[in-house]
């Protein structure tokens, strides 16, 4: 698969500035599908390391490249994967260098065809998550470590079946567990991390299965592969002791012998549906100054 950095056109028509205008509106009117605590406090009251302002036009300008990649190149539903932190320290196995850590869904809604986010997110980095809607913005807003993105786009009829769930609380919520472990094990459906849901969305479609268990039990079945990240033992003890949102407890004997421990990547994502023979494109969409730059670097008060 050929990643690449799609270029924004100098000249933006009327018709997009006018549509991407109504998207930045309903970024901010989109409703949650429960009320997240406020964790602003949970954070130092010092000044930001970096410009926001800087950070702001950022945003704005990867909303739009997103907003403009979604319609020219996908009718209802493409997976979004957003890099939260630096991934360069772990050792990963099955891919063994990994860039993105959290997968959304973006859809156009059959109502008022507007694009939309449905993501699951840890709340406050508790024990605790929770389904969202939002605009297209926000997507970016979350202190990302880069501001690049990949797109996968399931066959169209794949998309269909995903756009519905999508549209259906019930159906969403059904496929989540409100226990969040940032290594969830993806064969147990105790904990959960972001991508599982995502995954879990995507066997549902692919199967008609409504619940957890069977959706597991299909996507194993089909040959799904996670990715492995490997913990040294004082750092899995530590971190499972102190880290609210993560947690060892789902994973095998075996698992913690090897100190390999099975989870679902956005890149496991990735691979199952090109496995499975249903996605028809993926793409890198980076910042306009270029891929892999950090967001401290980009928002610096020096640049």
């Amino acid at each position: 698969m050929l990643a690449f950095a799609k270029e924004t056109k100098n000249f933006k028509g009327l018709f997009s500035v006018v549509l991407f205008a109504l998207l930045l509106a309903s970024s901010v009117a989109s409703a949650t599908l429960s009320s997240a605590p406020n964790c602003g406090d949970q954070k130092s009251s010092g000044e930001a390391p970096y410009d926001l302002t800087k950070h702001r036009d950022n945003v704005n300008e990867m909303a739009f490249r997103l907003f403009e990649y979604l319609n020219g190149n996908v009718s209802r539903v493409a997976l979004v994967s957003r890099a939260g932190g630096d991934l360069s320290d772990h050792n990963f196995r099955d891919p063994e260098e990994q860039k993105y850590t959290h997968t959304g869904i973006a859809w156009r809604h059959s109502e008022d065809g507007r694009w939309r986010f449905k993501h699951l997110l840890n709340v406050c980095q508790g024990e605790g998550s929770d389904l969202f809607v939002q605009g297209l913005a926000p997507f970016f807003n979350d202190d990302p470590f880069y501001y690049d993105i990949v797109i996968g786009v399931p066959s169209e009829d794949l998309q269909e079946e995903i756009a519905a769930i999508l549209e259906d609380d019930e159906a969403s919520y059904r496929l989540t567990t409100s226990r969040y472990s940032n290594i969830a094990n993806p064969f147990v459906a105790e904990y959960q991390n972001c991508n599982n849901w995502v995954l879990n969305v995507i066997a549902s479609a692919q199967s008609g299965i409504g619940d957890m268990e069977g959706v597991i039990d299909y996507y194993a079945g089909r040959g799904y592969r996670p990715s492995a990240v490997k913990i040294n033992w004082l750092k899995g003890f530590v971190g499972s002791l102190l880290t609210a949102n993560m947690t060892l407890d789902d994973h095998s004997p075996e698992e913690k012998r090897t100190r390999w421990f099975n989870f679902a990547s956005a890149a496991s994502l990735y691979d199952y549906l090109d496995q499975s023979g249903e996605l028809i494109l993926w793409d890198e969409v980076c910042h306009p100054a270029g891929c892999n730059i950090p967001l401290l670097e980009l928002n610096s008060y020096d640049r």
